[in-house]
């Protein structure tokens, strides 16, 4: 007679992985009330607010007016996105075309 083993397999664990540009971004994007926003609309600026902290500390200081001008777009299609008067995938679109 002859008894059988049971075996178990261990299991793994999926751990999501945190894109490290939007978490560096994220406490900046809960500061200016953004955090709210789909992930793909804060990764589309994600580079932007970083740039307005590190000026803000006074790691750099820009008067490009491209710069300036990126600056007032991102404002400008998150408020959009965020009262309604623009769809996620206008948001996006626009902003990717004024980023370069």
């Amino acid at each position: 007679m002859s008894t059988a083993l049971k075996t178990t397999t261990p299991r793994l664990t999926v751990v999501p992985r945190i894109d490290p540009l939007l978490e560096e971004a994220s406490g900046i994007l809960s500061l200016m009330g953004w955090s709210d926003l789909p992930t793909s609309l804060q990764r589309a600026i994600a580079l932007d607010v970083i740039g307005y902290r590190d000026e803000l500390l006074g790691l750099f200081a820009t008067a490009d007016p491209a710069v300036m001008a990126r600056r007032k777009s991102v404002y400008w299609w998150v408020e959009a996105y965020r009262t309604g008067a623009c769809a996620l995938e206008e948001a996006q679109a626009a902003l990717r075309m004024t980023m370069g």
